[in-house]
């Protein structure tokens, strides 16, 4: 699109692909203000916001989060995780039976956005085809929301619809460790792009782990097993060499460090000059030649903002 140009770019996606994008969670029964200020954000952004939850947990939280639309998956993770949790698979299998869903979203339940106006659009050019990802900034405070990227996993997934069927059955589930590897590692070995989103546009305040040491090792043993299973990957030379080995005297803290060098040597970043921030810009140059002089400014500050802190994070990191 050139300068000159009149359509917005917020609404440039195909027409197929204008519905609002759809993020699926799995809100949790307790600390109910801290996921009610990352679902606000979403819902702020224009995200359509779905929440799986067995019955009992439906009844407690739709008056506490009245725009969300509440579903029932057919079974929960309580025979393996001792909490009802809600298995990944079920996330995905909500997403193929509903058609008119091309761009599918997963975030977990206590992130939360920046406001940035053009988001939904970044994510859905960058899902197109493959999959997103973003790893949080962790912050002991939303006030000012300052923080240090977290590095040992994701907490946000967009993917495109094709990526559905990769996937092979498993017994990961939102809460427990391991399935944020899981989810991009399989687009990989099947030859989708895998994209990562360095910029900093979602937040976390810091807590400790909600799962047991045992937990962390018996979902680190899932992972290779389910790893090596991966029938008829394109990519299969590129599985970190411990999921090779069929050890289950693992070290898990090894794995992790080659599952986390595996994604992060084969899918492709997206830093901030060359996406949000031209995205960003772009929508102001749009507004300006329209007549919105006052948005169109608002956006530049954000872009402006954006880098700022992409800048001091990667100072400070």
């Amino acid at each position: 699109m050139q300068d000159g140009d009149t359509a917005d770019p917020r609404q440039a996606a195909p027409a197929g692909n204008r519905l609002p994008l759809t993020i699926v969670t799995s809100i949790a029964p307790k600390e109910l203000p801290k996921q009610q200020r990352a679902v606000d954000s979403w819902l702020t952004l224009g995200f359509r916001v779905v929440s799986l939850n067995v019955s009992a947990e439906c009844r407690v939280l739709q008056p506490a989060f009245p725009a969300v639309e509440f579903c029932c998956p057919p079974r929960d993770g309580s025979a393996i995780a001792g909490k009802p949790l809600v298995y990944f698979d079920d996330i995905l299998a909500w997403y193929r039976e509903r058609e008119e869903q091309t761009i599918c979203g997963i975030v977990n339940s206590d992130i939360v956005m920046a406001e940035v106006q053009c988001a939904m659009e970044v994510l859905r050019r960058a899902a197109t085809g493959g999959m997103v990802i973003s790893s949080r900034i962790d912050v002991a405070t939303f006030d000012p929301p300052v923080g240090k990227w977290y590095p040992d996993g994701y907490d946000l997934f967009f993917f495109d619809r094709t990526v559905l069927h990769s996937y092979t059955p498993s017994n990961f589930m939102l809460g427990m460790p391991w399935w944020d590897y899981w989810a991009p590692s399989v687009p990989l070995l099947r030859g989708f792009p895998v994209r990562r989103l360095t910029s900093p546009l979602i937040y976390h305040e810091q807590h400790p782990p909600n799962y047991s040491k045992n937990a962390y090792y018996d979902f680190a043993r899932e992972y290779i097993e389910k790893m090596t299973n991966v029938s008829l990957a394109p990519l299969r030379s590129r599985l970190p060499s411990a999921t090779i080995r069929a050890e289950f005297s693992i070290d898990a803290h090894k794995l992790w460090d080659e599952a986390f060098n595996f994604l992060r040597d084969h899918s492709t970043e997206l830093p901030v000059p060359a996406f949000d921030v031209a995205a960003l810009e772009q929508s102001a140059r749009w507004l300006n030649s329209n007549g919105h002089e006052r948005e169109a400014l608002k956006l530049l500050n954000e872009a402006a903002k954006i880098a700022a802190h992409s800048a001091h994070s990667a100072a400070t990191a």
